[in-house]
């Protein structure tokens, strides 16, 4: 709660319901101002929270800044992505690896005329002291 309240603007009013064992602790949803992403929290009897939002980087954001306040060193976590997004995301490291295997192509290109370059000026130099 304390997090919360330094973190977000909340009521004053807000408080925790009374504890069962199938039901959430917590349940909150919003707004996050700067993007205007709709986020929700829902925090769980057992210790499990979970964050929704459509934006990642608000997640990653919002679960970083959650475990430094906590000083958790390190986190499991889990992500669901619908099946769009998942052929949108695929679809870009592919992207990615094209390009950098052209990157490689020419760098190695790059790196033979160099080479073929250098060896020519130095086999003409070479030639011209032996004359």
């Amino acid at each position: 709660m304390l997090w919360l309240k330094q973190n977000f603007v909340v009521p004053q009013e807000l408080k925790v319901e009374e504890l069962t064992l199938s039901a959430s602790l917590l349940d909150l949803s919003g707004v996050v101002l700067p993007t205007k992403a709709p986020i929700a929290f829902s925090y769980s009897t057992d210790g499990l929270l979970v964050v929704k939002s459509q934006r990642l980087d608000v997640i990653g954001d919002v679960i970083q800044h959650l475990a430094a306040f906590l000083n958790i060193q390190q986190l499991g976590s889990e992500i669901e992505i619908d099946a769009d997004e998942l052929k949108t995301i695929l679809a870009i490291l592919q992207n990615i690896r094209q390009l950098q295997s052209v990157r490689q192509r020419l760098t190695i290109d790059t790196a033979q005329q160099v080479a073929f370059s250098v060896f020519s000026n130095l086999q003409r130099i070479l030639l011209e002291i032996q004359i």
